[in-house]
């Protein structure tokens, strides 16, 4: 099977309990054994790696002020409670919302992505407001 390149194929946003929208080359996938070249469920087998909390990097990270990017899209499944923790986190954290994108934000907003990635590596202005509130937009 070869699987189709994602931005022409993905047209239309799918979040968490909505599988029957997903492109059909990806319910297909389970029925291969063929490597798509991605693992959607990779983050899964890295979590219980990461919950150690000698292993926190929290505290070094507050006192690096590197700029620093988040990206959110409107369907995610991580929480906006993330968000605000890295914001904490990190003191020069930029956070934009992404309307109309899941949390591969790359097939469903993939100029807005890159207009987003190219102003903050040239140091022009920001290609569309940063998102300033802890509050969630998801609930305005």
């Amino acid at each position: 099977m070869t699987v189709p390149a994602f931005a022409p194929t993905v047209t239309s946003l799918v979040c968490k309990g909505d599988s029957a929208r997903l492109p059909q080359f990806v319910s297909n996938l389970g029925a291969t054994t063929e490597n798509p070249g991605f693992n959607m469920y990779v983050l899964q087998e890295l979590i219980p790696q990461t919950d150690d909390p000698k292993g926190d990097p929290h505290g070094a990270l507050r006192s690096n002020h590197t700029p620093a990017i988040l990206l959110y899209p409107e369907c995610n499944y991580l929480p906006w409670s993330d968000v605000v923790d890295y914001r904490r986190t990190l003191p020069n954290l930029k956070v934009y919302y992404v309307p109309r994108a899941g949390h591969y934000i790359q097939f469903e907003q993939p100029e807005l992505l890159r207009n987003v990635i190219r102003a903050f590596l040239l140091d022009q202005p920001d290609a569309v407001p940063a998102y300033e509130s802890d509050t969630d937009p998801r609930t305005k």
